[in-house]
């Protein structure tokens, strides 16, 4: 570089000898000749540098590349394969016969795919960076499907990335196909259901009805009244068996719907006392409500549910338990811990409307309890505890029902229990808090015997297609004084409605030949043409209101309610009813009025007998049980009057089993007495005993 430096110079200064260059020129070539040959060793060492880089990144790309499990493409615009690697799962199915770089996606997929990956190709380059897209093969009678991933790499090229997703597609299709089956399923179901519903309540709704229109018979012995009281019991029961298996075929099936209401927590909770004190009396145990003092009145949520659940639980503690107890606590969370029992009250309490706040009901009993390995069972159905399988009550499907209400009303439920020592149940459940004034006033049962007078003359149609059924309606309204008449099908329903012009149409939902459904729309398609047609006819005095028209259905679900209102039903009434509702469903929407028999009254006048018989007892007796109790000893007689004092019946009642034999006569007349609440009479004779013979005692 030095001397072809200085032969330039030369040349371009016309010298020939390198001795006659001025030095100073001299050391200029000699610096720019030094620095050229260091730039080109640094040349020489980039290039050097770059080549195993270079190498290095096709070693890495190599082995990235063999680790994507896909097949992978680089494509031109115009489908051209510039690069193609096989991918792990598609080997067999997505790989060409022949060499496949530098050919087209044309050569190797059908034309379909191909125009597929050119639309994609086009969209990629003008708008998107990234497509996805799937397609599908078939291959040797087989067809496979998969993924494919576009990226874009420069205006000219892009890298496509291919993914057997058959396993994914096929995953899906048996899910779907399962979801398929299941659905179709649950519609068997609930058809099942609904038929079983109709087939179970229809012959038990003549049962029932019939042993409760003969009650009315005067005439009835007191035997014959026991037992229809009898049939009616078992027929309850049965009811009650019925409707367990029918919910939880209706929770199986998806039919079981939240029906919330405003409702008195308090009285709830009363009348559930009131209905099983009895049951645990005969058993000899203590039934106790422990009520937070802060727990409201007026809540929301479904009523009938949390009725069903507590009935349940507080009625299996009290058959479990042989001896001691079964307590309901129920407070407000989080609230103060309960210490003391606080037994139902009416006080008002006043509520934030629209606040939700947590109930926590807790059930608990001192009975044989359940070992740890049973629990998880509890609450899968037809399943009962081996140590409570000794009684041969119930179905099993108890607490898988009231887990599944619980949990519909969005609360949950858990068991917690010692062998021996007892269990208990503990359910939180949210509720809206409401003012009272929303809580719907409790409706006065009573029996009606009779119309009242100066009424007209009321028509009932009944249209059922059972004769049992449609006989019992129709004596149960001719008793009181309508006149009825009786269809058997939904056709002749329509017929006798257009003749004789009833005031009031019972209506069977399912019937052969005319359905109530149909039967009910074509009545009130009639009656609006009918108007219509005194309408245009400028006629002054028109048509009577539509009649109304009650259906009258075994169907177990609730929300079939809202399908036969949209038939053009005023109301619904399950199988089997009341005699009490069939009467108030006919006064609501006629306006007939009724003369009911005073039941009030005559149970009055049987307490009032039942009271002056004892009186009468007492005088002629008196002076003998004085004289009885005189011979007790004193620290009995003692604790017998404090027991009374204290209106503790269940202590008074132990005392009364210390008494020798030969005190039978005051055995009777206190158990008696302690039995109905009537300790103020104990305390009245007690009281008459010489001053000499009681001691002081506290009154307090």
């Amino acid at each position: 570089m030095h001397r072809l430096l200085k032969r330039q110079l030369k040349r371009y200064l016309g010298i020939e000898n390198s001795e006659e260059i001025p030095p100073h020129l001299q050391k200029f070539i000699k610096a720019i000749a030094d620095a050229y040959e260091q730039s080109d060793a640094d040349r020489l060492m980039l290039e050097r540098s770059m080549e195993l880089s270079s190498k290095e990144l096709l070693e890495v790309n190599t082995q990235m590349r063999a680790a994507i499990p896909d097949l992978f493409l680089r494509l031109d615009r115009d489908g051209t394969i510039l690069d193609y690697k096989p991918g792990h799962t598609n080997e067999d199915i997505y790989v060409p016969l022949i060499e496949p770089i530098g050919k087209y996606l044309q050569d190797f997929l059908p034309e379909e795919v191909a125009q597929k990956f050119e639309l994609a190709l086009d969209r990629l380059q003008k708008k998107q960076p990234i497509i996805s897209l799937e397609h599908s093969l078939s291959i040797k009678e087989q067809q496979y499907y998969y993924e494919v991933r576009l990226l874009r790499l420069t205006n000219n090229q892009a890298i496509a990335i291919i993914r057997n997703i058959t396993s994914r597609k096929q995953a899906e299709e048996a899910l779907k196909e399962a979801k398929q089956q299941a659905d179709a399923a649950n519609i068997a179901k609930s058809r099942f259901l609904a038929k079983m519903s109709h087939e179970l309540r229809t012959p038990l709704n003549a049962i029932l009805g019939f042993s409760q229109l003969m009650t009315r018979d005067a005439s009835l012995s007191n035997e014959q009244k026991d037992y229809l009281n009898i049939i009616n019991r078992s027929g309850e029961h049965l009811l009650s068996l019925i409707n367990d298996v029918l919910d939880l075929s209706k929770i199986e099936a998806g039919r079981t719907v939240l029906m919330e209401n405003v409702f008195d927590l308090i009285e709830l909770l009363n009348s559930i006392s009131s209905m099983l004190q009895m049951k645990a009396a005969t058993k000899g145990l203590k039934l106790l409500f422990n009520l937070d003092p802060e727990l409201p009145r007026s809540v929301k949520t479904d009523e009938g549910k949390l009725r069903q659940v507590l009935i349940n639980l507080l009625g299996n503690a009290i058959k479990f338990t042989e001896q001691g107890g079964v307590t309901l606590r129920v407070r407000q969370s989080p609230s103060s811990s309960i210490t003391e029992p606080l037994f139902v009250t009416n006080e008002v309490i006043d509520n934030n409307k629209q606040q939700t706040i947590n109930l926590t009901f807790e059930i608990g009993d001192s009975g044989r309890g359940i070992p740890p390995e049973e629990i998880e069972e509890l609450f899968q159905a037809f399943v009962q505890s081996k140590m409570n399988r000794s009684t041969e009550e119930g179905t099993g499907l108890g607490l898988p029902i009231s887990k599944q209400f619980v949990e519909l009303m969005g609360g949950d439920i858990s068991v917690h229990s010692i062998v021996d020592e007892g269990t208990t149940f503990i359910i939180n459940i949210p509720v809206q808090l409401t003012s009272p004034e929303f809580i719907p006033k409790a409706i006065e049962t009573k029996r009606a015997i009779a119309l009242a007078p100066d009424q007209p003359s009321y028509r009932l149609l009944v249209v059922e297609d059972r004769p049992e059924n449609s006989q019992l309606l129709s004596k149960l309204l001719i008793s009181v004084g309508f006149e009825v008449r009786i269809a058997e099908n939904g056709k002749e329903g329509v017929e006798i409605w257009e003749e004789w012009q009833p005031h009031f149409i019972w209506m069977d939902m399912e019937m052969p030949v005319m359905n109530g459904y149909e039967a009910t729309k074509l009545i009130r398609k009639k009656e609006g043409e009918k108007r219509m047609r005194e309408e245009e006819e400028n006629i002054s005095q028109l048509s009577l209101s539509p009649v109304p028209i009650v259906a009258i259905t075994a169907s177990a679900f609730e929300e079939d309610r809202n399908i036969v209102i949209a038939a053009g039903c005023n109301d619904f009434v399950r199988k089997p009813f009341k005699e009490a509702i069939v009467f108030d469903k006919i006064a609501q929407y006629s306006g007939v009025r009724y003369i009911y028999e005073n039941l009030t009254e005559n149970l009055t006048t049987d307490v009032e007998s039942r009271q002056v018989r004892d009186r009468d007892l007492i005088g002629e007796q008196k002076q003998e049980i004085i004289k009885e109790l005189q011979e007790l000893p004193i620290a009995w007689v003692h604790s017998l009057y404090q027991a009374a004092l204290e209106a503790d019946t269940e202590i008074i009642k132990i005392l009364l089993t210390e008494i020798e034999d030969s005190q039978l006569q005051i055995v009777q007349i206190f158990n008696n007495w302690a039995e109905n609440f009537q300790v103020e009479r104990i305390i009245e004779i007690v009281e008459s005993v010489k001053s000499d013979r009681l001691p002081t005692v506290n009154k307090s």
